[in-house]
């Protein structure tokens, strides 16, 4: 920790960042003030600035937040000082009343002296309170959450990440290249591949052996996995033991710690579900409660509006947020890079609008020939279009929004069959790579493997090892075509699947160990997803039967209720007429409007539609998007049960 930083220096440091920046630097000796060096509160902030990565100093990002503080303290407490003196001057106009006794003199005088600055001060005090307090948190606050989301990400890839190191151990590399290696594979490994970026900087740029680097990492990261995983391997490196079977077996305990931590996971999603299934019946029971004071001229408007319109997607969105953080998703892009150029000219080429290849040709080469192919292949594309044109939508589904109605039930077909497209290689990929182990045990080198398999196999994951092995005959590079396969479909546990493999057959084509180890992982990925779809059946089935019991009471009210209040209007319309009174018919008894809450009733069923459909989709899925067919489901039948009615 940087605690003898000097003030000059973090004014100097902080004036590159703008007026913040610049009122930190300022507010340094504030900082000295509150806090001491030694500080539990500052340590703790400290370690996570290390944990999230940030190149800040503790003293400069707490004086920082002391700044945000004050601007923020500032800013409503001159909101508080205006409000308080327009309450005070057109509200507060009367005399005061204390007990039902009016007051007389000399206390009238004073307390009409003294209302104004009592309310300018105190609502200045506490908004200002407030301001600061929410000001200096929520920088704390999100330093926290960033720590924490991390420490998730590393968890998460962290097994994936132990079966690459051995790979690339088994291929012959040592403890220092294994770590640069997945230093450079940040598009693969993300949060892991920067933990060990870390290490090497410090190695280079601040003249420490590496040994000590990793050690200082293992006390920093965020992750107690990693931790222990850079201190045993640590143990290793000292020892002088063996590294490929210690990563080996590694990689063996975490895909087993991987299947306890979803267990956890999967029991707190559970208790959510109970949760929600409970409070997801309050807006109902409030509703009725409102409607029963409305018959009593009771209700009040802004709480029913509060209620349909802020209570229940408010709910929903806390929800979503709390399965958010604990709900475990495959991080990563699923993109892999590598020689763009090479690698570009082999991705894509499926796709209805991808011209890539003979784009990349014409650009290289003067010669009309290849412009003249460049301009057929797109009147090819264009015919293509015009007589597929569903495979457009399945590649881009959003550009179905244009085309088609309803809007929602298309997108959600496209977004639908995409996802099968992407996702559908992974139910072969398990069973693909232990025959690529077998066939690789027999003596071929890896691309005859490639070969092998895809003429004993069917399915789309066999057609594609066929085109890898014509790619590379044709004169490609494996690892490019292997890149150019995972880009096509992007898919993050593929991704580095793919990127294992490909790093191995570097070294050799004898990686049958390897295939195996990426065969485990795979299985025991399909095994946490096989565990995490069945476990989540019951959620979805609470979420649902939630949504279903408040269509039905609203339904029931608007049958045995509304209606039955909108015939006594019409009815004590009609005797007024009939009596000479010359009063319209409103539809109301009292004060209950029968049209506006047969609206207020329909809007809530489809809020609550929505709010249950997202749940759904991301608890089954982790992605909110996913939900789109869930709410168009639960949507569709709010319509087709409350038209009727």
């Amino acid at each position: 920790m940087a605690s003898g930083t000097q003030p000059g220096g973090l004014a100097g440091a902080a004036a590159s960042e703008g007026v913040l920046g610049t009122m930190a630097g300022l507010l340094y000796p504030v900082y000295r003030r509150l806090f001491d060096e030694d500080d539990d509160f500052v340590e703790r902030v400290d370690r996570k600035l290390d944990e999230a990565l940030r190149d800040r100093t503790v003293e400069l990002f707490l004086s920082r937040a002391v700044a945000i503080g004050l601007l923020a303290a500032v800013a409503l407490a001159v909101t508080g000082w205006a409000t308080a003196w327009a309450v005070a001057s057109l509200a507060f106009t009367e005399p005061p009343v204390i007990f039902g006794l009016a007051l007389s003199e000399p206390w009238l005088g004073i307390i009409n002296a003294l209302k104004l600055p009592v309310l300018v001060v105190g609502s200045g005090l506490v908004l200002g309170g407030i301001g600061f307090a929410a000001g200096f948190g929520t920088p704390i606050a999100l330093l926290y959450l960033e720590a924490d989301d991390r420490a998730r990400e590393i968890n998460v890839l962290l097994p994936d990440a132990t079966a690459y190191m051995y790979a690339l151990s088994v291929g012959g590399m040592n403890q220092l290249e294994i770590m640069e290696a997945v230093a450079d594979s940040d598009d693969v490994y993300g949060e892991v591949s920067r933990e060990f970026q870390t290490i090497l900087q410090e190695t280079r740029y601040f003249d420490t052996d590496y040994r000590t680097a990793v050690r200082n990492r293992a006390l920093e990261t965020p992750s107690g996995q990693l931790s222990s995983f850079l201190t045993d391997m640590l143990s290793i490196i000292n020892s002088g033991g063996d590294m490929t079977q210690f990563l080996d077996g590694k990689a063996e305990i975490m895909m087993r710690d991987a299947k306890n931590m979803q267990e956890k996971n999967l029991e707190t999603l559970e208790l959510f579900g109970e949760m929600y299934l409970t409070i997801s019946m309050l807006p109902l029971l409030l509703i009725i409660l409102l409607v029963t004071m409305a018959m009593l001229g009771d209700a009040s408007d802004l709480l029913l509006y509060l209620t349909v319109y802020a209570l229940i997607p408010g709910i929903g969105a806390v929800f979503l947020v709390l399965v958010s953080i604990f709900k475990q998703d495959d991080r990563g892009g699923g993109h892999l890079s590598g020689d763009g150029e090479a690698v570009e000219g082999l991705t894509s080429g499926d796709s209805v609008l991808d011209r890539t290849v003979t784009r990349s040709f014409a650009d290289r080469n003067s010669d009309q020939l290849f412009d003249d192919i460049y301009r057929r292949e797109t009147l090819h594309r264009a015919k293509r279009l015009l007589t597929s044109p569903q495979e457009l939508f399945i590649e881009r589904p959003l550009s179905s929004v244009v085309v088609t109605v309803p809007v929602a039930a298309a997108l959600v077909a496209w977004l639908g069959l995409r996802q099968r497209r992407r996702l559908g290689l992974l139910d072969e990929l398990s069973e693909a790579l232990r025959k690529l182990s077998s066939a690789n045990d027999t003596g071929m080198n890896l691309l005859e493997s490639f070969r092998n398999v895809a003429e004993t196999s069917t399915g789309k994951l066999a057609r594609e090892f066929e085109r890898i092995h014509v790619t590379v005959n044709y004169g490609a590079d494996l690892k490019r075509a292997l890149i150019a396969f995972n880009n096509r479909y992007r898919v993050p546990r593929m991704a580095r699947t793919v990127n294992l493999i490909a790093e191995a057959q570097e070294a050799s084509s004898q990686i049958s160990d390897v295939l195996r180890t990426a065969a485990r992982a795979s299985e025991n990925h399909d095994e946490i997803e096989q565990e995490r779809k069945t476990r989540t059946q019951m959620q979805l089935a609470i979420i649902i039967m939630t949504f279903l019991t408040l269509l039905g009471v609203m339904a029931l009210l608007k049958v045995q209720f509304l209606d039955v209040v909108g015939q006594l209007a019409e009815t004590a319309a009609d005797a007024d007429s009939g009596s000479g009174g010359g009063d319209a018919p409103t539809n109301a008894v009292g004060n209950v409007n029968v049209n506006r809450l047969s609206m207020l009733f329909f809007h809530a069923v489809t809020l609550q539609a929505v709010s249950a459909g997202l749940i759904s989709g991301y608890l089954r899925e982790a992605r909110v998007l996913a939900g789109v067919k869930f709410v168009v489901a639960l949507a569709t039948a709010s319509l087709l049960i409350w038209i009727p009615l």
